[in-house]
């Protein structure tokens, strides 16, 4: 009785338009564009073309993560305090943030290369926390919406799935084309173009989500810094998933350009890379929905980074002499990571509702600022490794010379071994994780008033007590 009570939870009717679904995932190709040029080439920008030095590189973006541990937490406390005349809590900060957004992103890119060491310093750390923090208002408010546009857990973890949809979209796009872009015009041109793209893509979203969901529970309304961290404290797999996350996702580094520029000769060989990955990504991202109904999204979450830890194992071993060996190694890794990916957003959305029904407290402001904080902090530190990595081989970005045969071979080391170090260190983490997501959605369902609280405890049979 117990089973075809939560399958019947689980087969409610789509609660969102077709045109909401869909401007949420262009919004995130749209905020993909603009993401993947930050994450993917601000670092190899400021060394190989505007030639800071990687030890102030290594140092101003590391650094600049302490105003992230700010602006992030005290933002998510924020989103959770307003009120807005028109009810909504989520769509007045995108009306603001995705005109704004975009000019922060081409400030980023216009740094003068002729200018003194300290000028450019000097503009890089001061564009980089603006558009920090441009950034943060924007992604809190974009994953939080979908707690608020339905209350179907299936639904949401399919909303995420066209939202991870349109960020792959995005990272195939930037991948096959900004290199050549940027390679033969120049940065500020690519930046240009691309925030107008993002710009006109993240916009739909704002004028057709619609802010339906409103829980019957008593939300907090003054939060404080202390009560995200009495909130993660008492939610506990948002804070093993949480730390599995700075673990793993901290030793993620991405140092493709570099290799691709250094070891291959090639620098536009990335983009042959990316154009072999992406017919394989575009199947796992149509099979997700399907490995979702059949399978706990923790599962296949685990599965995929153990699949990623074998595929880096095997490369170093392998090497890069048989370049299309080294790439089908190489594709397999980054595809592995696809599904995990939209898992990222869509886990969080579950911890809200374990949250809540825990405590009678419901965050999603908090909840998505700590992903949002995360996913920075992952990246910094991931940045980190990639300059610290540079400067332990030696590498001297000032002069623009090409790296010699012992500094490659370090290069090469360090992209395969710091993923798999990372996941080791992380995994018993998410193995700690055990939320399933039949129960989700019940929980759901008892935090909206449709399923009394005895009934749950009794499906639950303790498993949350």
């Amino acid at each position: 009785m117990c089973m075809k009570m939560k399958d019947k939870i689980l087969k409610q009717p789509n609660q969102t338009k077709r045109s909401e679904r869909i401007a949420y995932g262009i919004f995130f190709l749209g905020q993909g564009f603009i993401y993947s040029m930050i994450s993917r080439y601000l670092m190899i920008y400021l060394t190989d073309y505007v030639h800071i030095s990687t030890v102030i590189v290594t140092v101003l973006l590391t650094a600049s993560k302490v105003w992230d541990a700010v602006n992030d937490t005290l933002f998510g406390v924020i989103v959770d305090k307003a009120r807005f005349k028109s009810g909504n809590r989520f769509k007045p900060w995108l009306n603001i943030t995705t005109l704004i957004l975009p000019v922060g992103t081409i400030l980023l890119f216009s740094i003068p290369g002729s200018a003194p060491q300290a000028l450019k310093a000097t503009w890089a750390v001061a564009a980089y926390l603006i558009w920090d923090l441009l950034y943060t208002m924007c992604d809190v408010p974009i994953f939080s919406i979908v707690t608020t546009m339905t209350n179907n857990i299936r639904e949401r973890g399919n909303i995420y799935t066209i939202a991870g949809i349109g960020g792959a979209l995005a990272t195939a796009l930037t991948s096959l084309f900004l290199v050549k872009i940027f390679n033969r015009f120049g940065f500020l041109y690519t930046a240009i173009s691309i925030s107008v793209a993002a710009l006109l893509f993240m916009r739909p979203i704002v004028h057709l989500a619609k802010e339906r969901h409103k829980p019957s529970v008593t939300e907090e309304e003054h939060s404080s810094l202390k009560d995200m961290w009495t909130y993660l404290k008492g939610n506990k797999y948002l804070r093993y998933f949480i730390i599995y996350r700075l673990i793993s996702g901290s030793m993620f580094i991405s140092v493709l350009t570099y290799f691709t520029k250094h070891c291959l000769n090639d620098i536009e060989f990335e983009a042959t890379i990316m154009l072999v990955a992406i017919p394989f990504s575009a199947v796992l991202y149509l099979m997700a929905p399907v490995l979702m109904k059949r399978f706990n999204k923790i599962s296949i979450y685990r599965t995929c980074m153990i699949l990623v830890i074998v595929s880096y194992v095997t490369l170093y071993f392998v090497g890069y002499a048989n370049k299309w060996l080294m790439v089908a190694l190489l594709v397999c890794a980054l595809d592995a990571a696809i599904i995990p990916s939209i898992l990222m957003s869509a886990i969080p959305a579950d911890c809200v509702e374990y949250g809540c029904y825990k405590t009678g407290i419901r965050k999603e402001g908090i909840t998505f600022a700590m992903q949002t904080f995360t996913n920075k902090f992952c990246g910094s530190v991931a940045t980190a490794m990639a300059g610290l990595l540079l400067i332990l081989i030696g590498y001297d970005s000032e002069s623009g010379a090409m790296m010699n045969t012992a500094q490659q071979s370090g290069l090469f080391a360090g992209m395969c071994w710091f993923p798999v170090v990372g996941q080791l260190l992380g995994l018993p983490f998410l193995f700690k994780y055990k939320l399933r997501d039949k129960d989700v959605q019940i929980m759901a369902d008892v935090n909206e008033g449709k399923m009394s609280r005895e009934e749950a405890e009794k499906i639950f049979n303790g498993r949350y007590s």
